[in-house]
């Protein structure tokens, strides 16, 4: 997957693996080096330089997005949250 950044006049590519261990998700450069530090229960591609969330817990097991409650964010390609919002359902 490659998230391209609009940079007057350069593109730049980044290219990051969405990567699931028993620890959780976290993203990898192309060089097989730790992207964004942070490890995440679930985590979706980059679209559009942003991708989905799941902030991690400790106590909580997660199988489905839509059933998780907790914590979630949008991320860009630096690991910054964009926006971050909490499912209580």
């Amino acid at each position: 997957m490659a998230i391209i950044i609009q940079h007057s006049p350069f593109k730049l590519t980044i290219r990051y693996d969405r990567i699931f261990t028993a620890a959780g998700y976290y993203y990898m450069n192309k060089r097989g080096e730790l992207a964004i530090p942070e490890k995440f229960d679930l985590a979706s591609h980059f679209f559009k330089g942003l991708a989905h969330v799941k902030i991690k817990s400790t106590t909580e097991k997660i199988i489905d997005f839509s059933k998780a409650k907790g914590s979630y964010a949008y991320i860009d390609v630096t690991g910054k949250k964009v926006f971050s919002y909490t499912n209580e359902r």
